[in-house]
Formats: C-alpha cells, sequence, structure tokens
C-alpha cells in the first residue's frame, strides 16, 4: 500500500500527486518510526530512470517537510546527500529551474542542522555545491545559499573569507535594486557583517552599500542607511572614523607605494580594496536628499547618533 501512495508522486495530476504528498505526511506525522522506511521508498522513486522532473519535484517537497531531531543524525545525513547529488544531477544537465532549486535549497536548510559529517572532505564538498548556487542561481535562490551558507559556518564557528567575498559582490548583483525579499538580503549583510573580525573589510562593505544608494531608490537607501547605523553599535567607531575628515600627514608608508594607498571599488575581495582609504562623502550628498527619510537618517549618522525607526525601512515610499 505503501508503494502505491509513493507511486502516485509521479501520477500526471497535479491533484492527485499533492493528495499523495499530503497523505505521506499524514502517515509520518501518525507513525514517525515509518519515517526511514517511508523515504527508502521515496528514494526509489526519485532514483527511477523513466521518472519526470514533476514527479521528482513533488518528491522533494514532501522530503523537505520532514521534521527531524537530534536522534536522526543518519536520516539528516541520508537527506542531505540525496539533495546535493540530485543538485549536481541536474546542474551537469543545465535543466534546474527555480522552483526545484528552491525546494531542495528548502530541504538543505531544514537536514543540514542535524548533519553529523564523519569527513571533512564531503562538508567540503557540499560547501562548493552551494557556492556555485550563489553564483549561478537567480537572486532570490542565491539569498537563500547565502542564508543557508551562514547558518553552517556559523555553527561551526568559523565564517570563511570566501563567504564574505561571496556577500560582497552579490552587492553588485543588478536584479538587487528590484528583488521582491529584499529584507531578506538585508538580513543576511545585518548578520554577516555583525560577526565579521575584520574592521577593513566592515569599511568596504559601508563603502559599498553607499555608492550604491548613489543611483538607487530611497526603499534601499533607507535600509542601507539603517543597517550602517545598526552595525555601528556592534562595531563603535567604525563609521566615525570613516566619516571623519583628519589627514595623515600626507606620508606614505616606507612599504608601500602610494597606489596601494588608494580606493578600488571594483576589487572582488574587500579585505583588499583599500576602503580604509577613502571617506563616506555620499552620507554628507544624502543629507539633502528629496526624500525627508533619507536626509533624516543621513544627518542622524552625520550627528553621530543612532537611527531610530520602528518600521519597514524597505517600505520606504515617495
Amino acid at each position: 500500500l505503501l508503494s502505491l501512495i509513493v507511486n502516485k508522486l509521479g501520477d500526471p495530476e497535479r491533484r492527485v500527486a499533492s493528495r499523495s504528498s499530503f497523505l505521506l505526511l499524514k502517515l509520518v506525522n501518525a507513525h514517525p518510526n515509518m519515517k526511514v522506511i517511508i523515504v527508502r521508498e521515496v528514494e526509489k522513486v526519485m532514483y527511477r530512470v523513466n521518472i519526470g522532473p514533476k514527479a521528482q519535484y513533488f518528491a522533494v517537497c514532501f522530503l523537505n517537510q520532514l521534521i527531524l531531531s537530534r536522534r536522526e543524525t543518519q536520516l539528516a545525513n541520508r537527506l542531505t546527500d540525496m539533495y546535493f547529488s540530485f543538485f549536481k544531477a541536474y546542474t551537469k544537465k543545465g535543466a534546474l529551474d527555480a522552483k526545484m532549486l528552491g525546494a531542495l535549497l528548502s530541504g538543505v536548510n531544514r537536514a543540514f542542522p542535524f548533519v553529523k559529517f564523519e569527513d571533512d572532505a564531503i562538508f567540503r564538498d557540499h560547501l562548493d555545491t552551494l557556492f556555485k548556487v550563489v553564483h549561478t542561481g537567480s537572486f532570490q535562490t542565491s539569498v537563500q545559499a547565502l542564508m543557508l551558507l551562514y547558518q553552517v559556518m556559523e555553527s561551526r564557528e568559523f565564517v570563511s573569507d570566501r563567504y564574505f567575498q561571496a556577500v560582497y559582490a552579490k552587492l553588485l548583483d543588478p536584479p538587487l535594486q528590484k528583488a521582491s525579499k529584499l529584507s531578506m538580503f538585508f538580513n543576511v549583510l545585518y548578520k554577516s557583517l555583525k560577526v565579521d573580525p575584520s574592521v577593513e573589510r566592515i569599511k568596504a562593505f559601508f563603502k559599498r552599500q553607499l555608492q550604491l544608494c548613489m543611483h538607487y531608490d530611497p526603499p534601499f537607501i533607507c535600509s542601507c542607511l539603517y543597517l550602517l547605523s545598526e552595525i555601528e553599535r556592534f562595531k563603535p567607531g567604525v563609521l566615525q572614523t570613516m566619516m571623519s575628515s583628519k589627514e595623515e600627514n600626507g606620508q606614505t608608508p616606507a612599504n608601500e607605494t602610494p597606489n596601494e594607498r588608494v580606493y578600488k571599488p571594483l576589487a572582488r575581495n574587500p579585505l583588499y580594496c583599500g576602503a580604509e582609504f577613502t571617506l563616506l562623502w555620499e552620507i554628507q550628498k544624502l543629507s539633502s536628499h528629496f526624500h525627508p527619510s533619507v536626509s533624516h537618517f543621513a544627518n542622524q549618522l552625520l550627528q553621530g547618533s543612532a537611527i531610530e525607526y520602528k518600521g519597514d525601512r524597505s517600505e520606504e515610499r515617495f
């Protein structure tokens, strides 16, 4: 009977496949001890030679709704390996659509906290796969992958330079301005800068955000200014030093050339873009912006006070 219900995940009728997924979830909730058996049956269907992508999508949608516990590490490992194997198989075919990718990432996001890798090589391979999603997927999908990367690395108490470089590059992604879920990206950015131990890298993020503010709409500008204010709470002095106009006697250290003390706006690595050698003149410009919220936020930063705002900055309108 179980195999018959699982087979219906591949039914041509969408309602039948959706109903099959619902009944399987109901069965798991009623009999939690059957979870491994049901996953094994679904896995058999997913790896059939003649199975269609629609059936695989419904199977992944069922699997990513399973609620796991700390005692189910083997099941979590099995599900994670399954998700990543499907991602690699689809990317080789070049046929991974946004819906399937989102379903796979949701499954990884739910299973990864309970995974215990016996081999670090497998862990690094999975991270490489997620970084590939960040650079090749749509903006919304790449943000989901960044959220997952942060969660995984933060759980191991180590956020790599490669991760920060990926977030830094995502700021220049053209769909950023018109993204439907801008708050998700700013949430990733806030969490990342909050734990970043490098002051130089934080300054690079500040500078790039304000440069974008010169060309973007008020909702984006308000979000950026508020983010700068919040990071200043945890990293006091970073923002104020970049707004100071004090010179360093115009002298260059003996081991550096004048060209090394120049800000490089298109540098790939934020650690070596030279943001510490430039000022945040954009805030002064934004203080006279036509939008009242933008000018108010910018003036608060210039005065050295924290921005207090209880609404949604990304929803600021004209």
